[in-house]
């Protein structure tokens, strides 16, 4: 056999190696994904939402999102909020306490539901800002995702169903209605906690 032969013949063995790893790391990223969206649907079943009104359909939707996380307060309590505009104004809000352990962490679930918010009411064109500059770099792939790999991969995947999907960081001073939302739903979590 010629070098080139056994070149070639080792290239496409590592090639194949490598689409096998690729596969089986999927596979563990979809159920890592599902166990994910399981365990969350408890915590929505305790959020806010407001009314949704008819909004304007071939405009962007702009997606204001906020997540806290608060190290004072007894077993670290993490929230997630996130409000929706159009060009007439507000359509929609929503807020929730989250499963989280870091402050990235609750900003990927409020950009995680405001995503699905928008792919159930066939939103084709969508502008996500966050104030959590970190967040953004992972979703973008410009950072490693790290342990939030989960949260990513259901970000990613909602990115693929929606049609155009902007995601751009912004200064916290230009977030505080979602920054708002984020207390009012400490506040009603401080307030469950002391009447039970």
């Amino acid at each position: 056999m010629s070098k080139v032969a056994t070149r070639n013949k080792k290239a496409n063995i590592r090639q194949a190696l490598a689409e096998n790893y690729l596969q089986k790391k999927r596979k563990q990223i979809d159920l890592t994904v599902c166990k994910t969206l399981e365990e969350v649907q408890v915590y929505l079943q305790n959020s806010f939402f407001s009314s949704t009104r008819e909004f304007v359909r071939d405009k962007p939707v702009i997606i204001m999102c906020d997540g806290s996380f608060c190290f004072a307060l007894q077993n670290q309590p993490a929230f997630a909020a996130w409000c929706a505009y159009d060009t007439r104004g507000e359509i929609t809000n929503w807020y929730s306490k989250v499963p989280a352990d870091s402050p990235i962490e609750s900003e990927l679930w409020a950009i995680v539901f405001a995503l699905k918010w928008a792919l159930e009411e066939n939103i084709n064109d969508v502008r996500i800002f966050s104030d959590n500059k970190a967040a953004v770099l992972k979703l973008m792939g410009k950072k490693s995702h790290g342990k939030y790999f989960a949260h990513c991969g259901v970000a990613k995947n909602f990115f693929t169903k929606i049609d155009k999907v902007k995601i751009k960081w912004i200064h916290y001073r230009h977030n505080k209605k979602a920054h708002r939302l984020c207390c009012k739903a400490k506040q009603a979590w401080i307030t469950n906690s002391m009447n039970s």
